[in-house]
Parts: structure tokens; sequence; C-alpha cells
């Protein structure tokens, strides 16, 4: 499929008629769907652009099946119909499995981060419930700051117990407003600061010169070019 999502030539992009094919076919459906993925971005993703975080809830087929089998009801968790998820899941598996042959990276897609080519600085640890690790990386930016807590035993132990009292780790997220994280130096990005550097790979940095920084150390790894 190469880079490109249409056909190069006027005559085989004719076979592909996307308002003709898709948008008359199913508008209302395909409304739906939309929503579904601002609501998706606003659960997974609050405060962030638009975007299909590939890293996070990838089991498309096993819950195509799930949401199936509750067809033609609403989800009591969102009040969404059932219907709605099995298309999202479905556009989904096909993408990425179009990708898998050949077609280029959807637009609105973020890749999740490998974390073998990401600094030691990198907020890694995971615990279980926890396994973006927000709590725990807000927890240590803070509080603690590595300095009375360098092995980040106090932190973890922290972010288990609020983990355990049946909190939402994204509830501190939301509370300090955080944008994300830099991937060079893990340190929390404010929505009220100035906007991060963005990085097309999806990860987001304080500035340009951490990216610069996270090229040099991968570089020195081995990882780089």
């Amino acid at each position: 499929m190469g880079d490109h999502v249409l056909p190069t030539a006027s005559k085989d992009r004719k076979d592909v008629p996307l308002a003709r094919g898709v948008l008359d076919y199913f508008p209302a459906a395909l409304a739906e769907v939309a929503k579904l993925s601002r609501a998706g971005n606003d659960k997974h993703n609050p405060g962030e652009p638009m975007h299909h975080a590939r890293g996070k809830s990838a089991d498309h087929a096993d819950c195509i099946v799930r949401h199936l089998l509750e067809r033609g009801t609403l989800d009591d968790e969102d009040g969404i119909l059932h219907d709605v998820k099995v298309a999202w899941r479905a556009l989904a598996l096909l993408q990425e499995a179009l990708e898998e042959h050949g077609a280029p990276l959807a637009r609105g897609a973020r890749l999740a981060a490998d974390e073998s080519q990401l600094c030691p600085n990198y907020a890694g640890d995971r615990i279980a419930g926890d396994d973006e690790g927000t709590l725990a990386r807000t927890l240590k930016n803070t509080y603690y700051h590595g300095e009375d807590d360098p092995d980040g035993e106090a932190e973890r132990a922290r972010a288990q117990a609020f983990i355990s009292a049946g909190r939402d780790p994204n509830e501190f997220r939301e509370r300090y407003n955080i944008y994300g994280y830099c991937a060079w130096c893990d340190m929390e990005l404010r929505q009220d600061k100035a906007a991060p550097y963005r990085h097309e790979s999806g990860l987001i940095f304080c500035n340009r010169l951490h990216h610069a920084a996270l090229l040099a150390w991968q570089k020195g790894k081995g990882f780089g070019p």
C-alpha cells in the first residue's frame, strides 16, 4: 500500500468512493463512532488533543465478541450502545491489520513508547492497577522528587495504597491538571504551563533540548541511527 491511503492514479481513485460508499451508507453509525472516539479520548487521555493511544486496550477481537453478546443494549458504564463499540473496535482491528500489510500509520494514532529505548529518568515502574504509571509519576513529581525516596519505595507504596482503596489513578492527574510527562526527565507537564514539545512518535518533552538529549542517549546505547 505504500505511503498513501488512496491510489495515486486518478482512474484507480475512482474505485474508492469514500463519500458514496461509506459516508452515504452509514452516516448515523459513523457519527456515533466519532462520539465514542471523543468519549474514549476524554477517558484515556484527559486534557490532550484527540488521538488513538495504541498502547491502551488493544484487545480488539475479544472486545468485539464481548460487545456483540450485549448488542442492542446500552453499556451501564457510559450509556453508549454496545453496537457502537462493536463498530469502533472493528474499525480499529481493520486499520491495524491494514497497517501490518503496508498501509501508512493513521494520522490520529500514537504508538506506545518502547520503554527500553527511554532514558533511566523515565518512570518505568508499574504497579497493579496503575498500568500507565499515571499515579506513581504524579506522586513522584508532587511529593518525593527522588531525593528523600531514591529507590521509589515510598512512592510505589503510596500509589498502591491509593489504588487498593479503589481510587482511580487518573484522579491525581486531573487534580493537578497534568498534560503528560516528559519522556526524558519525566517531569509532569501541566495544562497551565507552556505547551510541551510533541514529537511525531507521540512522545512529549519539556522542550526540544530534552528531545535532543533522548536521541543522544539512544544513540549511545545503540538504539539510534
